[in-house]
């Protein structure tokens, strides 16, 4: 199985270009998009409703090192809470994407600690799970 998170920070005030240039001061991080207020979609073909940012970290989950690969999410959103909640951003979710070949998986998505830490910051969690085949997940 393999564990993919991304952070999405929306606002309608929220300017993410000036977000991630102020986040990339001591942070080592990925930025997968960035939305800007008014634009178009992509996908509904609509204006965004909110700015917003995608951010990751530079390495993957997999099924031994889950733990370490969470708690990267949740040191990364408490090191910056402040500088998160100051810049307008009024939605923060940890997505998590799953992906595996078939079967029943049991696990943990953050342990209770960090699931405590990520509530305090009012966080969503939102999951999706993905069915591949093998030579799908390794490509």
């Amino acid at each position: 199985m393999i564990e993919i998170m991304t952070i999405l920070l929306y606002g309608e005030e929220l300017n993410p270009l000036s977000l991630i240039e102020q986040l990339s001061k001591g942070n080592d991080f990925l930025v997968e998009n960035i939305i800007i207020k008014g634009e178009l979609s992509k996908f509904t073909k609509k204006p965004h409703k909110k700015s917003g940012c995608y951010i990751k970290s530079k390495s993957t989950g997999c099924y031994k090192d889950f733990n370490a690969y969470e708690a990267w999410y949740v040191e990364f959103l408490e090191k910056n809470f402040d500088l998160i909640k100051k810049s307008n951003v009024t939605d923060i979710q940890i997505w998590t994407d799953l992906y595996m070949t078939k079967g029943n998986h049991g696990f943990e998505v953050f342990t209770r600690e960090n699931l405590n830490k990520l509530f305090g910051m009012n966080v969503a969690l939102p999951i999706d799970f993905h069915i591949l085949s093998k030579k799908s997940i390794i490509e």
